[in-house]
């Protein structure tokens, strides 16, 4: 059986990203979350888009490297404005730094620009066949629609222009109710609701994914369906929605995400895609509080973060920034 033996934080932000340029472009500049994200000391405030690697140690392969399943690659995938000397982006943050050089799939969450606008920077695996000739990615019908209305071109070479260089995928459409298997890992969808449709009022699906039964990952969700709660049940580590303190229409506030947490009691429970008035310190010492009253073990992610999981399911945390 092939099992997860590292999880590495891609991007822990929203849509948006921190710091918020709108905060930094006011005459006088307020913002605590979005001033702290400059210096150096407040690194931990900078996110971007939310996204997630899964490292996989294959069955088929016990000797061999560690597979990687990357949920999602927004706006920040690779390139964002360099608003300072500190500032980088989430592949140049992680590849090289964890020494990391293929992709062996993309799994996308949802159509919207800040789970799949980054695709057309994965050329940089599959140019010239340097690092791969192909990413397989898997994502749902309603998202393929979306990726072929924004790059044809990646769905058919031939709608390319310019020299033709592209990068070169194949794409896997899965359904809801269907599990797949990536390097002998077992992957299940879990339908989330992420907001609504405005005209129509009915609810946008988004998918996250229970990856063995070991992580459930939802990176955008403003509520979980009876039967999904199902599927997450018994999961080592849970990775959560938390966009700010209150709730808002297509994601968890603070006490909506805890109480998913309290309901699934994963071992170890991760917040993603905060915004702007979430600072990193509070957070963690809040949660901190929480976790030693219920008797739980909930943090807040930061871009970099890397969890090792041994073998016997413990979980040791590092950055390559200290």
């Amino acid at each position: 059986m092939s099992v997860i033996e590292q999880v590495i934080f891609v991007g822990t932000g929203c849509s948006s990203n921190t710091p918020a340029l709108k905060c930094l472009l006011e005459k006088k500049p307020s913002c605590k979350v979005c001033l702290s994200a400059l210096s150096e000391q407040g690194w931990r405030n900078r996110r971007k888009n939310p996204s997630v690697l899964i490292r996989v140690r294959d069955h088929k392969d016990p000797q061999g490297r560690l597979r990687n399943i990357l949920v999602d690659c927004g706006k920040t995938f690779y390139r964002m404005v360099q608003l300072s000397a500190t500032f980088s982006q989430s592949a140049l943050d992680i590849f090289p730094r964890y020494d990391i050089q293929e992709l062996d799939a993309l799994i996308l969450s949802h159509g919207h620009a800040d789970a799949m606008l980054g695709l057309d920077d994965l050329r940089s695996w599959t140019s010239g066949g340097r690092l791969q000739t192909s990413v397989p990615i898997y994502l749902n019908e309603e998202t393929f629609e979306v990726v072929s209305r924004a790059f044809p071109y990646l769905v058919n070479k031939a709608n390319a222009t310019g020299g033709g260089e592209v990068a070169s995928f194949t794409f896997n459409v899965i359904k809801a109710n269907e599990s797949f298997e990536i390097a002998g890992l077992d992957i299940v969808p879990l339908p989330v609701h992420h907001g609504i449709y405005m005209q129509t009022k009915e609810p946008y699906w988004c998918f996250g994914y229970r990856f063995g039964k070991q992580v459930s990952c939802i990176t955008d969700a403003n509520y979980v369906p009876p039967e999904t709660m199902e599927k997450m049940k018994d999961s080592d580590m849970l990775i959560v929605d938390c966009l700010r303190e209150d709730p808002y229409p297509s994601h968890f506030g603070y006490h909506e995400a805890l109480a998913l947490v309290d309901e699934l009691k994963a071992k170890d429970n991760y917040f993603i895609g905060m915004a702007h008035n979430l600072e990193h310190g509070d957070l963690e010492q809040r949660l901190a509080e929480y976790s030693a009253m219920h008797n739980l073990n909930v943090r807040p992610a930061y871009d970099t973060l890397k969890v090792d999981i041994s073998s016997n399911g413990e979980t040791t945390e590092s950055t390559w920034r200290c």
